[in-house]
């Protein structure tokens, strides 16, 4: 009998999507268990070796078998992660070294603390083009808008070590060739901090009414976004990114696209609740653009109105700003339009949605993305990005629908169970029982816009897209 799909993991953000590399110095990684082992090693090149036979479900959109396949290598069963890079590298991070010997950092576990190979595959072949050796977690995120490899981590401590002295984190990314990007030195606490795209952005003050953001490894203070107490709005540490939450019930992630965001109160006083969303640079504090004087999408409230309380941001698409407006004429409604994050210059708009729209999927070429709603009662919309156009939009009654992912053209969800759909026209491709979920599956993931990966059972199989 054939096995099935991945478990879903839930999306709680929009996904940004970057296909770009860069060099780096080729400094080691943050450290190993043996004192003097390289934190960075090369491997041979050389044809990927014959994996496991992939015995899963048919996968609409992709090839009806994979280019290549590898088994897991990790010591338990739970420590393997894969994510892409890029347009071309598939990253395999498999925990091989002994126990952890130190504190978990905010938000991981003791099994991602621990020595990690990290084999950097190129998508259409699987040969190792580089293999990381690491100690910490291993994540696949963003450096300044790269695609690149994270490593969270600590030296672990010997006998000589004070067992009451706090040792410092190191944080290190690479790109998709294995070479360094950046990373340094942090002694700051890790439950009241976020690292996000090589910065660190740590709410500040016993209400949270400034945000101190900083560099990786810089030694100053960085900058201070302030919210005054007349603004009315704070930041908050909230599904794993910082958001600064206006009146009114206000929610923006405070960083986007490289674009830092801070509330501030509407110039008109009767606007009781009114908020100005303000952009800065991180680097240096300066004001980039005001949300008051951006050209509102079609549908949306116009300025002035009592009613707005202050546009959201949603996060990036395709290197923009995504912002959410009040809609007008509607109690709950949202405008979606899609912004320069420099400029703050309209680039596109987007479809009217329900209230509390907090993340999205969109394909590999930004074409086509997805809104949805909280996950209780998710709700989807999509969109034609470059046209505005709403494709398809789920109603009250219709099971909440999560985006996952979408690979060929057909949009991944999970609505109890895993679903495949059209994602032009919403119309279901597959679902149970064809789309049995098990514990060690997961649905496909694009890398770039040719392939995709998949894991199943204790393999990983990367896929063709089919045109």
């Amino acid at each position: 009998m054939r096995r099935h799909l991945v478990q879903i993991a839930a999306v709680t953000a929009l996904l940004t999507l970057s296909a770009c590399s860069s060099s780096g110095d080729s400094s080691v990684g943050p450290g190993t268990p043996e004192p003097g082992a390289s934190g960075r090693t090369g491997a041979a090149d050389g044809a990927a070796a014959d994996g496991p036979a992939y015995e899963g479900p048919d996968l609409p959109g992709l090839a009806a078998k994979p280019l290549w396949s590898v088994e897991r290598k990790s010591t338990t069963d739970t420590s393997t992660t894969v994510f892409a890079l890029g347009e071309g590298t598939v990253a395999i991070a498999n925990a091989v070294g002994p126990e952890p010997s130190a504190t978990p950092a905010y938000g991981t576990s003791s099994d991602s603390l621990r020595q990690q190979t990290v084999e950097l595959r190129d998508v259409a072949t699987g040969t190792v083009r580089k293999t990381l050796n690491v100690y910490g977690e291993v994540s696949g995120e963003t450096w300044l808008g790269k695609p690149a490899v994270i490593v969270r981590g600590q030296q672990p401590r010997t006998k000589a070590d004070d067992p009451t002295a706090e040792k410092p984190w190191l944080i290190e990314a690479y790109d998709e060739r294995g070479e360094r990007l950046g990373g340094g030195e942090e002694r700051l606490s890790m439950h009241d901090s976020i690292l996000q795209d090589g910065w660190i952005l740590a709410p500040e003050g016993g209400s949270k009414e400034a945000l101190s953001v900083r560099r990786v490894g810089d030694t100053g203070a960085g900058q201070r976004m302030n919210c005054s107490v007349t603004d009315a709005c704070s930041y908050a540490i909230a599904r794993g990114e910082v958001y600064v939450v206006g009146g009114g019930g206000a929610e923006s992630k405070a960083m986007a696209a490289g674009t830092m965001f801070k509330y501030e109160r509407a110039g008109d006083t009767s606007q009781t609740n009114g908020r100005t969303l303000v952009a800065l640079d991180p680097a240096t504090g300066a004001r980039r653009w005001a949300s008051d004087t951006l050209v509102r999408p079609a549908g949306a409230e116009p300025t002035g109105n009592t009613s707005a309380d202050g546009p959201e941001v949603l996060g990036s698409l395709a290197g923009k700003i995504v912002i959410s407006w009040a809609a007008a004429g509607s109690e709950d409604g949202r405008v979606v339009g899609l912004y320069d994050p420099v400029t703050g210059k309209p680039a596109g708009t987007g479809p009217t949605s329900p209230a509390g729209a907090l993340f999205a999927v969109a394909d590999p070429e930004g074409k086509i993305a997805v809104l949805a709603t909280d996950r209780d009662k998710s709700r989807s919309t999509a969109w034609e990005t470059a046209s505005g156009q709403t494709l398809w939009q789920q109603t009250r009654g219709d099971d909440p629908l999560v985006p996952v992912s979408i690979v060929g053209g057909i949009l991944w969800a999970n609505s109890g169970n895993p679903v495949a759909l059209d994602a032009r026209t919403g119309n279901v491709v597959a679902k149970e029982p064809e789309l049995a979920l098990t514990a060690e599956e997961s649905v496909p993931t694009p890398v770039g816009t040719r392939h995709a990966y998949t894991i199943v059972d204790r393999a990983v199989h990367v896929f063709a897209v089919q045109p």
